[in-house]
């Protein structure tokens, strides 16, 4: 695992307009990635009590979102709400300690 500020993000921008181009099939795997990164925070062993609220919220944004944004992927709610769900998940994964489980998960995918 890589630990290093070099790696963390000062800042962050959410503009659900520049997603709305993406296909069905990168939104669903971003959003399930979102969700997945949220669910690791959560159940970590080491979560901060900052990390668990962030993880809980962004499980019911992305949750709450995901099929409906594949169904209307114009809908600005819907994206701006699987953006917002996604920031949390990677506050919430920022703040627990999470690593080789999530490494090996993406190897899963390709």
């Amino acid at each position: 695992m890589i630990i290093s500020k070099a790696v963390v993000p000062d800042i962050s921008l959410i503009d659900p307009t520049t997603r709305s181009t993406m296909d069905t099939f990168l939104t669903a795997c971003t959003g399930l990635d979102a969700l997945t990164q949220a669910i690791e925070a959560y159940v970590s062993l080491g979560p901060s009590p900052l990390a668990a609220l962030h993880a809980l919220q962004a499980m019911r944004l992305v949750s709450a979102n995901l099929e409906k944004s594949l169904a209307e992927p114009l809908n600005r709610e819907y994206r701006t709400n699987i953006m917002r769900g996604s920031l949390g998940a990677g506050f919430a994964f920022s703040n627990a300690s999470v690593g080789a489980d999530h490494a090996m998960s993406k190897d899963a995918l390709f």
